[in-house]
């Protein structure tokens, strides 16, 4: 087992294992095998508690950059505009739509409409 004791920590073991002089074989297993659980649980529940406060720390930064990202994007969009900017959007569109062929190379899929709503900085 690569566990060298002094005579004295034999010595002090010893009261632990002694039966007649003799080490009783269960006494030694059963300490020997609850050191090995009690470290390796304790190991365990560090690695645990560890990997819960990472998981957290990565859900709070990633809902800190949502958010962010969701101020940075907010668009306000004006009710108000004039027929002209009206006409040039709908012209722009209309092109836009002419040339559209879903079958060409490269061709932008068009799926992210495939919703009931979208915010106005995900339409832009």
């Amino acid at each position: 087992m690569n566990c060298k004791l002094s005579v004295d920590e034999l010595n002090s073991l010893m009261p632990h294992f002694d039966n007649k002089g003799f080490v009783d074989g269960s006494e030694f297993l059963l300490l020997f095998y609850k050191l090995r659980f009690d470290y390796r649980s304790k190991l365990l529940t560090e690695r645990i508690a560890k990997e819960n406060y990472l998981r957290e720390q990565t859900l709070k930064t990633t809902e800190e950059r949502a958010a962010t990202w969701e101020q940075k994007n907010a668009i306000k969009v004006a009710s108000e505009y004039t027929q002209k900017e009206y006409e040039s959007a709908m012209e722009k569109l209309t092109e836009a739509a002419v040339k559209y062929d879903r079958l060409m190379p490269g061709a932008v899929q068009l799926n992210a409409f495939d919703c009931e709503y979208m915010q106005p900085h995900e339409f832009k």
